[in-house]
């Protein structure tokens, strides 16, 4: 299997799932539908895994514009991890770093304005903060690291 198609590397005991992708927005919607199978033996309801897909096709979404910028030969890692809390989602990519190597803060952009002049962007981020806990990024020898913990309760669901 090459990397133009979701590469399943192992699959164990706490660790559900790892994947090796290229940075290809063709290949989203495949990624993601793995990760959510991978999730469904944990039996989340239908609430949370509808935010569990948001947050993972913006997570991925942004890799592939923003650290690649569009280019479909990066790879992108993947881990998903079963804990007594949840699931742990890592993503490790070697694309450009967050700017100022920080998370976004994301908040909600103005919309206090006319409609020609509202923002296209910038609510990718607010959803992620919304519907994940403990988002933390780093980036170290050239590589970015996200990760954060979709908890298995509804509540965040509920946006």
């Amino acid at each position: 299997m090459g990397y133009n198609q979701v590469q399943i590397l192992s699959q164990g005991d706490s660790e559900i799932l790892q994947l090796r992708v290229k940075s290809d927005s063709a290949r989203v919607g495949d990624v993601t539908g793995a990760i959510l199978q991978s999730v469904g033996h944990l039996r989340p309801s239908e609430d949370l895994l509808a935010a569990v897909e948001i947050v993972l096709s913006e997570v991925i979404n942004n890799i592939i514009e923003h650290a690649y910028l569009d280019k479909p030969d990066g790879i992108i890692d993947i881990s998903v991890v079963e804990n007594k809390n949840g699931v742990g989602f890592h993503f490790y990519d070697q694309g450009l770093g967050m700017p100022g190597d920080v998370l976004p803060t994301g908040k909600l952009p103005n919309s206090n304005c006319a409609i020609p002049e509202l923002p296209e962007g910038g609510f990718g981020w607010f959803l992620i903060y919304s519907l994940t806990d403990n988002l933390q990024y780093v980036r170290e020898n050239g590589r970015n690291h996200l990760s954060f913990q979709l908890e298995l309760d509804d509540s965040k669901a509920d946006l």
